[in-house]
């Protein structure tokens, strides 16, 4: 099956590419009151329409998200991470534990073979580094997810 750029794209509100991974924000999950966040992987040595290598998706209730986008606007996030950077405290800033149960899992039809629930975590956490960077460097914070039994 063939897939049109404007298709893949057409739920995705902003992108935020790294060395061999992006993050995009996307609109597909408003109707259920969800931000959809998809942390993704790749490789681009590999071929077209094969480079992406893995996906994480995390679905934050929009009051949630809203609250994280409100500290980030009015400087609060940014006051902790300093607080945090001149601690020494590698502790997440933010952090969202989310997933899918093995119930609901059965209910939908689609059961892992292994039988469990799937966990998802996505965690903003400050670069802490004693090596000397630039300025814009220091004040950088760190976006990941991971997923898993």
């Amino acid at each position: 099956m063939e897939h049109k750029t404007e298709d893949l794209n057409r739920h995705q509100i902003i992108r935020k590419d790294a060395r061999g991974c992006f993050v995009e924000t996307k609109s597909d999950c408003f109707n259920i009151g969800k931000v959809h966040l998809e942390f993704a992987t790749y490789d681009a040595r590999q071929p077209t329409g094969q480079r992406q290598t893995n996906h994480v998706h995390i679905y934050i209730d929009v009051p949630e998200f809203l609250h994280l986008a409100q500290e980030a606007l009015s400087g609060a996030l940014h006051m902790r991470a300093r607080q945090q950077r001149e601690n020494n405290d590698s502790k997440p800033l933010y952090e969202h534990l989310g997933g899918t149960s093995a119930e609901r899992f059965a209910q939908l039809g689609k059961p892992r073979p292994d039988g469990k629930s799937l966990s998802r975590i996505v965690n903003i956490t400050v670069r802490i580094s004693f090596v000397a960077l630039q300025p814009a460097a220091m004040n950088a914070l760190i976006s990941s997810a991971r997923t898993g039994p």
